[in-house]
């Protein structure tokens, strides 16, 4: 797939949800990332996370990307499994699904999906990357 085309470097409490009939749910989670290596975007949004059986988790949400200085918006929906391990780290695969609407210069992300995994040690010290899927 080459290299991505989203990068986030972020802190988080790895904690996995406590049972199967609660899920958790992480509302305006908000981070920083970058573009092609160069445009900085706000990561705004809403994920819903369930615990299966073992340490596995299924999440599902939305996220809203803005760029600096007003230069442009995507919004997508995404699905993806995760996986809590016996050290307190945790790993994720998922896709993401844009929207028609995008503008400026996110408009290349208009109707188009990606893939994605994140990775958070037990330090917190968490990698978002994001590839498109073509």
């Amino acid at each position: 797939m080459g290299s991505p085309f989203y990068i986030q470097q972020y802190q988080h409490v790895v904690e996995k949800p406590q049972s199967e009939s609660e899920s958790k749910l992480y509302l305006n989670h908000t981070n920083v990332g970058v573009i092609n290596g160069t445009l900085s975007v706000n990561h705004i949004g809403n994920t819903t996370e369930t615990l299966r059986d073992n340490n596995t988790v299924y999440l599902q949400g939305f996220r809203n990307l803005t760029a600096d200085n007003d230069m442009g918006s995507a919004s997508y929906t995404f699905q993806a499994i995760g996986n809590y391990d016996s050290y307190n780290n945790y790993k994720s695969r998922g896709v993401a699904i844009f929207d028609e609407v995008a503008t400026g210069e996110l408009s290349f992300l208009a109707n188009t999906v990606a893939v994605y995994k994140t990775s958070v040690d037990a330090d917190g010290n968490g990698a978002f990357l994001m590839w498109h899927w073509r």
